[in-house]
């Protein structure tokens, strides 16, 4: 049986880049350490990136990385930044992040790249998720 040439564009933010991990590994890299060995991946990710970022940037560094025939794959985690509170106002709009979201979906499924979401994940002093996590809607 012939080996299935598997690449995996792991992109986001700090969470994905492993800031702050004392092993410099972070979870994209205890993902891989766990996983198959027959698979390339590449940690696209930068800290500070929101939606936006991510979206502009992540066609002109993924194509490089995939290859025709190949089981190319998308892993993409956003969205903690664009809660971030500066001068005031979120980074990124909620209804924003969700179009930017759905654009790296679209492309992706327009390229053939399975895609998977993950997070954003929880954090501390989160901006506006905060009060909402201390007062959320009842429904």
């Amino acid at each position: 049986m012939s080996a299935r040439d598997v690449r995996v564009c792991f992109i986001g933010d700090s969470f994905v880049q492993g800031v702050g991990d004392p092993e410099y590994r972070g979870w994209v890299g205890r993902v891989l350490q766990a996983g198959r060995g027959d698979l390339t991946a590449f940690n696209l990710g930068i800290r500070r990136n929101t939606s936006e970022d991510v979206l502009r940037r992540c066609w002109p560094e993924a194509t490089g990385r995939t290859v025709p025939g190949a089981d190319n794959r998308l892993v993409v985690s956003v969205g903690s930044n664009d809660t971030v509170e500066e001068d005031g106002s979120v980074r990124v709009e909620t209804a924003r992040c969700l179009e930017n979201l759905a654009a790296l979906l679209d492309g992706s499924r327009s390229r053939t790249i399975a895609a998977l979401v993950v997070g954003p994940p929880p954090v501390v002093d989160a901006g506006p998720w905060q009060a909402w996590l201390a007062d959320p809607p009842r429904h």
